[in-house]
């Protein structure tokens, strides 16, 4: 697989100087911005599997506000800022940066820490199947066709886009370890695949999928699950 990165600096120069590292990666960039702000949804739209950053741009506003939300829709990001204090830097791992780097960049730490985010990614990408047992088969289950996992006891019923439902003597929690980043538990009883939720009702505390179904999100899942949808 191809890895898709990208690149959000004002300064032309040291963009290009990016894009240049990261294509003898041989990472494809599927967007290159100036600003931030006001971007989320082609971020969303363009799905990559991680974002170079910087942290102060022309608008002279924290690019930390916006690496919140990456995190909050799991998308890896690296920051390249000109302000390489240890404040910012305690900030940025805090918020969840995979790496933090200062310009001038040394290239080659750079290269080094997109090896590795190139390396998760491929890790990623056999997270797309799931193995179950029905009978006396093993069926490879494509993550996309799973709306919601629920647990009853101590098995899982995992719920597939047809409405087929195959039970599983495994807990939720192994369940999330195999799943990719697009699947959430928003109770202790439900794991989610947000691709397939239609709207979230803070004041029930429940979710509705595109089906109509009628998911309860639980107290302790509430704030991480209402983030990810803002």
């Amino acid at each position: 697989m191809q890895c898709r990165a990208i690149i959000i600096d004002d300064d032309i120069n040291y963009a290009l100087e990016m894009e240049m590292i990261l294509d003898e990666l041989g990472v494809e960039i599927v967007g290159k911005f100036k600003t931030w702000k006001n971007i989320l949804s082609r971020v969303k739209k363009l799905k990559p599997d991680f974002v170079v950053l910087d942290i102060f741009l022309a608008q002279k506003e924290n690019g930390l506000h916006f690496a919140e939300k990456l995190k909050q829709l799991y998308i890896p990001y690296i920051i390249c800022t000109g302000y390489p204090n240890s404040e910012y830097a305690d900030q940025a791992f805090k918020h969840g940066a995979v790496g933090f780097f200062s310009k001038p960049l040394d290239k080659a730490a750079f290269a080094y820490n997109v090896r590795q985010l190139i390396s998760d990614a491929e890790d990623d990408a056999e997270k797309d199947f799931i193995t179950v047992k029905d009978k006396n088969y093993h069926i490879k289950i494509p993550c996309k066709e799973i709306q919601w996992l629920e647990i009853d006891g101590n098995y899982t019923s995992i719920v597939l886009t047809s409405s087929k439902r195959y039970i599983q003597k495994q807990s939720l929690r192994k369940f999330l370890d195999k799943l990719g980043d697009s699947f959430i538990q928003v109770h202790r009883s439900y794991l989610v695949n947000i691709h397939y939720v239609k709207s979230i009702d803070v004041i029930a505390n429940s979710l509705e999928l595109r089906n109509g179904q009628s998911i309860p999100i639980g107290l302790k899942f509430k704030a991480d699950t209402v983030k990810l949808f803002e």
